[in-house]
């Protein structure tokens, strides 16, 4: 059993050494071999529904791009979740930016905001929901994220976060509880 494990643990390092010098046979092994790992891995992260095949593509991308940077110090699959965080963490900002710089134009047609004091004062309330969101706890903004950014019944939510509809309805009062000191508690700095 050790020879077996020994055996996978040399065999990344190898191919991504031959990828090093551009050995496009080699890549598409470990593409063949890894991309549905990371498929899985990105799953529970992808609170906007983001296109996951296309952050997958653009992970190995990088990878391609970093490929003589590439040190076998750790293993591989520790190498490939970190460049895969990295580019999900630039996907889920860039969705962010994109879909905020868009939400004044939203509510200016929906007669419920009439002046651009107003809508400043809301686009400025949703950047600072949103960085709230991303200092919460990692389960409590999951929840936040799948439950009111994505859209996503409790069940879903729940399925996405693997856990039971009721530790995520607890969740979700943990993280609109913690969300709600934490924004009490920048308002009440900035009086």
């Amino acid at each position: 059993m050790s020879n077996s494990y020994k055996v996978t643990l040399d065999h990344e390092p190898q191919l991504m050494l031959k990828i090093a010098v551009g050995n496009r046979k080699a890549f598409e092994q470990l593409y063949n071999k890894y991309s549905p790992i990371l498929m899985q891995f990105l799953i529970k992260r992808n609170s906007y529904n983001l296109s996951l095949e296309d952050i997958v593509q653009k992970v190995f991308t990088r990878i391609w791009e970093q490929r003589k940077k590439y040190r076998p110090e750790s293993s591989f699959q520790t190498y490939l979740f970190s460049v895969a965080k990295n580019v999900f963490s630039e996907e889920e900002k860039y969705f962010r930016r994109t879909n905020m710089e868009h939400l004044p134009v939203d509510l200016i047609t929906s007669n419920e905001l009439a002046d651009d004091q107003t809508n400043a004062n809301y686009l400025s309330m949703t950047r600072r929901l949103y960085e709230a969101v991303d200092d919460l706890p990692v389960n409590s903004a999951q929840a936040i994220k799948l439950y009111y950014f994505g859209n996503l019944s409790t069940l879903d939510a729940a399925r996405i976060a693997d856990c039971s509809p009721e530790a995520f309805r607890q969740r979700l009062r943990y993280a609109r509880d913690c969300l709600q000191d934490m924004l009490n508690r920048q308002e009440h700095s900035e009086k």
